[in-house]
């Protein structure tokens, strides 16, 4: 008798370490499958807080539009206005105003002129500005047969871009959208 009660003990021993090896390798699964859930959801999270700071970003960036307004000319001088606009709910800091412009004759030499703004617009608040234009900068700029052609010529030909550098909070400078301008002296 003494030595069934010694088997049956080993037997109860065997099967608690077994059952115990059982409950480890399920516990293990348990964990195995909690982590990568818990890990898929910290991604998630993580891609939802990225989403939402690009919304909160976009929702304080400034939107800066540039429109053509009237100019006047002279033989050798000439006067682009623009108005810049922030459509944006938050101030913006304007930098500068880049004009780009090009001949269709030599359209793979760009030439820039830059207007020191240095201002801050409110939401919603325009603010006017010229750009000053002489005939010897666009000869000097232009092509060869530019030099016997009139002012209002040569701002005619000339096609271009303008566009604004603006400042966030932090003083970086970022580059607006480029307004197209089919002719120079289409701006007026």
């Amino acid at each position: 008798m003494a030595t069934l009660s010694i088997i049956e003990g080993n037997s109860n021993m065997v099967f608690a370490s077994w059952a115990l090896v059982i409950a480890t390798i399920v516990l293990a699964f348990i964990t195995f499958f909690y982590m990568s859930h818990t890990k898929r959801l910290a991604d998630d999270t993580k891609r939802m807080a990225d989403i939402m700071a690009q919304e909160f970003e976009l929702k304080i960036a400034p939107i800066i539009q540039i429109e053509k307004r009237d100019g006047s000319f002279q033989e050798n001088f000439g006067l682009l206005n623009f108005e810049i606009i922030n459509k944006g709910s938050l101030p913006s800091h304007i930098a500068k105003i880049v004009l780009e412009w090009w001949y269709e004759e030599v359209p793979d030499k760009i030439h820039r002129k830059k207007v020191i703004i240095d201002k801050v617009l409110g939401g919603g608040e325009p603010r006017e500005f010229k750009l000053p234009f002489f005939k010897d900068e666009m000869i000097k700029g232009g092509f060869e047969e530019s030099k016997n052609r009139s002012f209002d010529m040569l701002m005619a030909l000339a096609k271009g871009k303008i566009y604004a550098i603006h400042k966030d909070r932090n003083g970086n400078q970022h580059k607006t959208r480029d307004f197209p301008l089919e002719g120079l002296i289409d701006t007026f």
